[in-house]
């Protein structure tokens, strides 16, 4: 019988430890809107309101404590979003974000170089049409291993940014966003940034979009390029990378407003010497050869053009078809990539 107690007493402890590990959270960081002096830093849980983020220029010396506050899109769905400022420019810090007694590991990135003085190489990773939970985490972990292969294993001091093209999702669901953009992500989300633009299944099951911009930070003032806004909020928006300025699209809405807001993006980077690159980015190409269909009428006829009127336009990039493309007009030096292949791949001659 004492036999008996005993194991009882010892499976007891074994038993509430379990439950605890299988009850446990998970907390995976997700880094957006970078600068040379900020970030964003957020993350998911089903339970507890604390949003902290604890940093420092050490692993072993995260001496500053920086909070913010918490979006609740359903009773187990929280998303928490903190800022970080005063941040030097092209330099690593350290950081864990932390809810309650929860704690993820500790992340590292590094902050962009000053626009101004700003010089070498700017790496990008861009992915689109991630709406497959299977593609969307082969691809994620393909994709650190090519660039670790390339790169080395401190991926954030070689590469700068993920560039999401859009269909994040399949369908515009809380859930979704877990299991075919931030999970799939979090092999590199914490430590490098992300940046996304509107796809046309977001917009499923969600028209007004009231499930994806709460996730994300695009309009902070310290992002907007020349504090540049649009006057559809969100929808639209562009930021530097160093040298490069990205325009970031949403090719859903043919709106007049975002045309006159790109036209007075680029003709302001034009007059500015630090900026010596400008890339586009939207989800629907303005053209694709495998599938007719998916090229946008509004994207080559009054984005595209304005792009081009600028010499220092080098790219349009796209999503939308499920293959990759790349290639240009006779008449013009900018390349259009089309880089969809994120989701079931597209067979030539398997499309109507």
């Amino acid at each position: 019988m004492e036999s008996r107690r005993l194991s009882a007493a010892l499976l007891l402890p074994a038993l509430l430890l379990q439950s605890t590990v299988l009850f446990a959270q998970t907390l995976k960081p997700y880094l957006q809107s970078l600068t040379d002096h900020s970030v964003w830093v957020s993350w998911r849980t089903t339970t507890g309101t604390e949003s902290t983020v604890i940093w420092g220029d050490a692993p072993d010396a995260l001496n500053n404590t920086a909070t913010g506050d918490l979006h609740t899109f359903s009773a187990q769905y929280l998303w928490h979003r903190v800022k970080i400022s005063g941040l030097q420019p092209n330099t690593p810090y350290y950081y864990q974000v932390k809810t309650g007694a929860e704690t993820s590991p500790v992340f590292r990135f590094r902050t962009y170089q000053n626009p101004a003085t700003a010089t070498g190489h700017i790496r990008v990773l861009v992915v689109g049409d991630t709406q497959h939970p299977v593609t969307a985490q082969r691809t994620f972990q393909a994709a650190k291993e090519k660039m670790i292969e390339k790169y080395g294993p401190v991926l954030e001091d070689q590469v700068h940014l993920i560039l999401k093209q859009g269909d994040n999702v399949d369908a515009g669901v809380l859930s979704q966003y877990t299991s075919m953009h931030f999970d799939p992500l979090s092999n590199l989300s914490g430590n490098i940034p992300t940046m996304t633009v509107v796809g046309n299944h977001e917009y499923y099951q969600n028209s007004d979009l009231s499930y994806y911009f709460p996730h994300f930070e695009f309009n902070d003032p310290d992002l907007l390029y020349n504090g540049i806004a649009g006057t559809n909020d969100e929808h639209y928006y562009a930021f530097r990378v160093g040298s490069v300025l990205f325009c970031m699209l949403n090719s859903n809405e043919w709106w007049a407003s975002q045309t006159q807001w790109l036209t007075n993006v680029v003709n302001t980077a034009g007059n500015d010497p630090s900026v010596k690159w400008i890339f586009g980015t939207a989800h629907h190409p303005l053209r694709c050869e495998n599938w007719v269909s998916d090229g946008s009428a509004y994207i080559r006829d009054q984005i595209v053009p304005v792009l081009r009127a600028s010499e220092k336009t080098a790219m349009y990039t796209s999503g939308h078809s499920h293959m990759y493309a790349r290639g240009s007009n006779r008449d013009s030096a900018v390349w259009e990539i089309i880089s969809g292949g994120g989701g079931p791949i597209q067979n030539w001659n398997e499309n109507p």
